[in-house]
């Protein structure tokens, strides 16, 4: 079939021809002719002559417009091509980039993922010595603990302590005895049978020593008799002292609930008991203390545990009761219920265990009282091991107390 241009150019020769022809046909005819008035008119001749000419003209006027048409579309065409072959060169040029950026992106992605996996392998090896290290660290300090606590066993507790001696109707023909031998030493130093075996630490005062305190060993006449002060021989020369001592410290207010009993709730109950190796006097205010020497044992019937505490390693961070009383009373008459017992104050305290010394200031105890009103004295064990340590070395380095 034939295209556009190709009929375009036929039209266009074929005009030429037609105006050719009509050319030879006017050479060759008569074209018009004249009537008696001597007008023209067209013959037929004449007639198709100009019928070729109009049509040859129309002919070469339609394919010029026609070709001009056909030009403006064919720049057209070309235009949308070359926009179309443009768009294609960018869609071809931006999917290999985008392809290019993929291959990259994948790249990175699988660089990150092995570099992520030997970080992830880095880090789990990393976590796993820690954990075995710790492990190992926390096996070496129970092995430690469990080898200090052999080696500091709780098994024989002694005390130093001073103790206030309150003045009891009990004993007061003795009290009435030690301040008659006072006086007596006071007025004469060089003592009598009334004050023999005194002696005193002096002050000076106002030019002349001044007895300030009176010291009365048990060697001196003025030391209670066991045969003939019964009572004054036990309840001043011989208080106890009751160690409680619990893992756990509890709230103090459970002391004053029903039912409640420190002793069932205690790990380690043990009494120290023993003698005053000296009563001490103050003139001034006659004011007197026991200084006791006491001592507790693992083997004796007094010693109460359940294994909770049984070393010295077990005591950071434990609670500590100590309660004051009497060791016995001497034979009475006087029914139990009616006794009232004189109630002591606990003014210097001093722990053994072993070659460990606790010497710890009466003033970081706590007073409290049960629900029986039965005095304690409490304190919580530092839990820090630095701390204990020092505890048990000297009561000078108990600033963490002041602190609480």
């Amino acid at each position: 079939m034939f295209s556009l241009t190709t009929i375009l150019t036929i039209f266009k020769y074929s005009g030429l021809v037609l105006a050719s022809v009509s050319t030879m046909w006017g050479l060759t005819h008569e074209l018009s002719t004249k009537d008696d008035e001597g007008k023209r008119h067209l013959t037929r001749a004449g007639r198709y002559s100009i019928a070729f000419v109009i049509v040859g003209l129309l002919m070469s006027l339609n394919t010029t417009a026609l070709e001009s048409i056909n030009k403006a579309r064919t720049d057209d065409q070309a235009r949308q091509e070359k926009q179309q072959a443009e768009q294609s060169q960018a869609l071809k040029d931006l999917t290999q980039q985008q392809q290019a950026e993929a291959v990259e992106q994948r790249r990175r992605e699988d660089s990150k993922a092995i570099l992520d996996t030997a970080q992830q392998a880095s880090i789990e090896s990393s976590l796993r010595e820690q954990r075995d290290t710790k492990r190992a660290i926390q096996q070496h300090t129970t092995m430690l603990k469990e080898v200090s606590r052999l080696l500091q066993p709780i098994n024989d507790v002694k005390v130093e302590a001073a103790v206030l001696i309150p003045r009891h109707r009990w004993y007061s023909s003795y009290l009435q005895r030690l301040d008659e031998a006072v006086v007596d030493y006071m007025a004469n130093p060089k003592g009598s049978s009334v004050s023999s075996g005194i002696y005193s630490q002096d002050a000076f005062r106002k030019g002349r020593f001044i007895p300030e305190v009176i010291r009365i060993p048990p060697a001196s006449t003025a030391y209670p008799q066991l045969n003939r002060e019964c009572e004054a021989s036990h309840l001043v020369t011989e208080p106890q002292i009751t160690i409680y001592l619990r893992k756990r410290p509890f709230d103090l207010r459970r002391l004053k609930l029903p039912g409640f009993e420190l002793y069932r709730e205690s790990d380690l109950q043990l009494i120290t008991t023993g003698t005053a190796r000296l009563l001490e006097y103050e003139p001034n205010t006659k004011r007197i203390a026991a200084i006791l020497d006491l001592r507790a044992t693992v083997d004796q019937e007094s010693w109460d545990s359940n294994a909770k505490v049984t070393s010295v390693a077990d005591l950071p961070g434990s609670q500590m009761f100590l309660s004051v009383g009497e060791r016995g009373l001497c034979a009475s008459s006087m029914p139990v219920a009616q006794i009232e017992l004189p109630e002591y104050d606990l003014v210097q305290f001093v722990m053994r265990i072993g070659r460990r010394q606790f010497s710890i200031d009466m003033k970081y105890f706590e007073r409290v009282r049960d629900k029986n009103r039965m005095n304690y004295y409490v304190i919580t064990f530092p839990d820090s091991d630095e701390l204990f340590r020092r505890l048990s070395e000297s009561a000078e380095n108990l600033s963490w107390y002041s602190k609480r």
